[in-house]
């Protein structure tokens, strides 16, 4: 019998409105439910359930926002409540662009990588969501669609 192959599993943290523009406060819940349908959509993942981890952040005192800034709280928060990898970011909008920056923290080591880029459309949110996924997992996901992209 073959090992169990570890699934990473994968806690998605606030997504902030680096902006401060309060007519665009809605996109972070956006994009968040976004990647969550994306990642959520892979077998090759597990989405940590919100629930534990926001339990967890208010036994320990802790915020989204903060997790988001401090890697070693992200890591700490992580770790316990069961996630391998934290995913926060912000955005900002620039004209009829949206520069969305992720930030993918590693809950054991807190390091972090960094995907950024800019568009018009949710497309953007897929193509972050791809990029996760290619380093999570290895595998090239394809979760943007041309002919189907909605404006944020």
């Amino acid at each position: 019998m073959s090992p169990a192959i570890a699934v990473p599993a994968i806690a998605i943290l606030e997504i902030s409105n680096a902006g401060m523009d309060p007519r665009v406060d809605y996109l972070g819940s956006m994009v968040q439910g976004i990647l969550a349908f994306d990642i959520g959509s892979r077998n090759d993942l597990t989405l940590v359930d919100r629930r534990n981890l926001d339990a967890v952040l208010k036994e320990k005192e802790l915020s989204l926002s903060a997790l988001g800034q401090d890697a070693d709280a992200a890591a700490q928060a992580g770790r316990l409540a069961g996630a391998d990898w934290l995913l926060s970011g912000e955005y900002v909008f620039l004209g009829s662009d949206v520069l969305l920056t992720l930030s993918l923290t590693e809950a054991a080591t807190a390091k972090r990588v960094v995907f950024r880029d800019r568009g018009p459309n949710e497309n953007l949110v897929h193509k972050l969501a791809e990029q996760v996924v290619l380093r999570l997992t290895g595998q090239v996901a394809s979760f943007a669609d041309p002919g189907r992209a909605r404006s944020l």
